[in-house]
């Protein structure tokens, strides 16, 4: 939350990082880019990996998927 903000809406709602949680956003991205973003990270930009040692959280497979779901659910609000 304090890097896409507490509803996805990223650097308009304080946060350090884009608007996830934006309709636009979820219907230019599969869940594929999402969960390698989420799992790996992304070069050139401030996300960091979620899974593996060296990750904020080593998220598990599941967690990441529910992540995914969660976030489909922001674009339907």
């Amino acid at each position: 939350s304090t890097c896409h903000g507490l509803e996805g809406d990223g650097y308009e709602a304080g946060g350090t990082g884009t608007a996830i949680g934006l309709t636009g956003f979820l219907a230019k991205v599969s869940d594929g880019f999402i969960r390698e973003t989420v799992k790996v990270g992304r070069s050139n930009t401030r996300m960091l990996p979620f899974q593996g040692p060296d990750g904020l959280a080593n998220l598990s497979d599941q967690e990441i998927d529910d992540i995914i779901v969660y976030l489909r659910g922001l674009g339907t609000q």
